[in-house]
């Protein structure tokens, strides 16, 4: 976007792609098809003391570990909407 060698159009067409990309992956985050729930479903079937490198990973412990939560609340039987914390950072 700051390469003043590329065109206006260009980076409009770009930012587009990207945008219709991160919709299309937040549907189907929204029916339960996001990576996030790949990892949750290894996590619940793991047996009780059971351990794996993969989960071990530096990572999956920072990715899996948000200060800011842009998602919301919404449902057909919910009327309204809203964001809630996810951690607390005491500075």
């Amino acid at each position: 976007m700051q390469d003043p060698k590329v065109s206006a159009q260009e980076k409009a067409d770009k930012l587009r792609k990207a945008a219709n990309s991160h919709v299309a992956y937040m549907n189907q985050a929204v029916d339960g098809l996001g990576c996030d729930r790949l990892i949750l479903g290894l996590k619940f079937a793991r047996l009780p003391g059971e351990t794996h490198p993969f989960f071990d990973d530096k990572n999956l412990a920072e990715s899996s570990h948000w200060y800011l939560s842009t998602s919301q609340i919404s449902s057909e039987y919910y009327d309204g909407y809203g964001w809630g914390e996810v951690i607390v950072v005491i500075f």
